[in-house]
């Protein structure tokens, strides 16, 4: 297995292995990471570390959970996880009780000791930090998400609600299918092309389809700095003995977590 990344770290403890943003890491005020397949309890297609209790044994992924937080650095009882459907629902963290009836795929907080989670097997995360009212957000991007642009009703609520400017933002857009795997149809390629044609590539009579760069540019139409930025490229499908991938696996995958904490 290789790890290649110009904006992230691989990091391994309690023989757990997890990501985390070079950029992010700067920000002593934040605790974040991006979970990988190694170190957990899990087995077949959710082998080790899968941490979604939807479709694997839930005494083994609260396991995974433990060791993942002890190895990370979260409380466990501070995990704010949301109900995930491909929205654009931004949730407003003010209490760390997970929320079953509505449908959120990203919530944001200014509040000290609440672990933002979403739950991805390709889909992109967005972590989000404003260094100058010391608040955060983490969303989940997948192509849906994306082309409805999620990030823009994230950042509209981190102002509304904390008093945010997209120029103060560091955005870190992490892991997911990347254009060298994600392959489409034409009506989904109609729907990437309202945004950017570019984000549209050819190869062998297939379409494929650039969601970092899509992300990118959903952020950078908000206002956010292109130089506050950083992607970290890995291709999920490609990485696939370090990563969980639903292109790679099928349906029956396992999920990874993205998280970020103020502390």
């Amino acid at each position: 297995m290789k790890f290649s990344s110009k904006t992230m770290n691989l990091n391994i403890k309690n023989q757990v292995g997890y990501l985390t943003f070079k950029k992010l890491e700067e920000f002593k005020f934040i605790r974040h990471a991006f979970s990988t397949r190694l170190g957990g309890v899990s087995s077949g297609n959710f082998a080790t570390l899968n941490l979604s209790k939807k479709v694997d044994d839930k005494e083994k992924v609260e396991e995974n959970i433990q060791r993942f937080c002890k190895s990370a650095g979260f409380e466990r009882e501070s995990l704010c996880f949301i109900k995930q459907n491909h929205g654009t629902n931004v949730k407003v963290v003010t209490n760390s009780q997970e929320n079953n009836e509505e449908f959120f795929d990203g919530s944001i907080t200014n509040i000290k000791n609440f672990t933002l989670v979403t739950l991805h097997a390709d889909c992109s995360p967005i972590f989000i930090v404003d260094p100058v009212t010391k608040s955060i957000g983490m969303l989940h991007a997948g192509w849906r998400g994306a082309v409805a642009d999620i990030s823009k009703e994230a950042i509209l609520k981190m102002k509304s609600n904390f008093g945010s400017l997209a120029e103060n933002l560091i955005c870190c857009i992490g892991p997911s299918i990347g254009p060298c795997c994600f392959e489409i149809q034409e009506d989904v390629q109609q729907e990437f092309e309202k945004i950017s044609s570019k984000l549209i590539k050819k190869r062998d009579n297939k379409i494929y389809v650039d969601i970092f760069e899509c992300n990118k540019i959903n952020l950078l139409k908000s206002g956010v700095k292109e130089e506050n930025i950083f992607t970290s490229n890995l291709c999920t499908k490609c990485n696939h003995e370090l990563l969980f991938s639903y292109r790679q696996q099928g349906k029956i995958h396992g999920n990874m977590a993205a998280m970020i904490e103020l502390i």
